[in-house]
């Protein structure tokens, strides 16, 4: 099977990835590489009220070691398929992490 690549882009001092969400899965992970680069995460919160929001930029400072303030929503704040930046995190590393998490 062929290696499916993340879809990073750098961005100022970070790195940019495309995200799909899936809400209210059974619980928070990094699911997969999608065909199309996207990074698919489940999340055991619900869309509303911006909690799925706030439960993605905690789980991604978690697993990227960063401040919950180095993470933005640059996109889809109110979708399911969002484009998200991370500060002060290099593309390369951005890859190896979720590589070694998936």
């Amino acid at each position: 099977m062929m290696k499916k690549t993340i879809q990073l882009q750098p961005a100022g001092k970070g790195t940019a990835l495309a995200i799909q969400v899936v809400t209210r899965a059974s619980r928070t992970e990094l699911a997969e590489v999608l065909e199309d680069g996207t990074l698919r995460i489940r999340l055991n919160a619900p869309p509303v009220d911006g909690k799925a929001n706030r439960a993605l930029i905690d789980f991604l400072a978690g697993i990227f070691q960063v401040r919950e303030s180095d993470i933005e929503i640059v996109a889809g704040e109110h979708s399911r398929k969002k484009i998200v930046t991370i500060t002060g995190i290099e593309p390369e590393l951005v890859e190896k992490i979720i590589a070694k998490a998936i």
